[in-house]
């Protein structure tokens, strides 16, 4: 079964112009140390930034602040 965000989760998300992508719970998944109920987030250089069991939008929120993280307004913003 796939894991999916509830609505809160989603909602930060999204506000954060954080892309959602979810997966399957299998054993490959676990083995590979992914649990189901969490979220992480994945920094661009490929680092976890926040892995959270819990799937706790406070935590999600206090680490986005925290690294003054800000939705990108559009593609053109990424630097290459």
């Amino acid at each position: 079964m796939a894991q999916r965000f509830n609505q809160a989760m989603s909602d930060a998300l999204h506000s954060a112009g954080i892309k959602a992508h979810s997966w399957d719970d299998t054993p490959d998944m676990r083995k590979a140390g992914f649990r189901p109920g969490a979220v992480y987030i994945v920094r661009p250089d490929g680092h976890v930034g926040l892995a959270d069991r819990q799937l706790s939008v406070r935590r999600l929120t206090d680490y986005l602040a925290g690294y003054r993280v800000r939705p990108m307004r559009n593609a053109d913003e990424v630097q290459t």
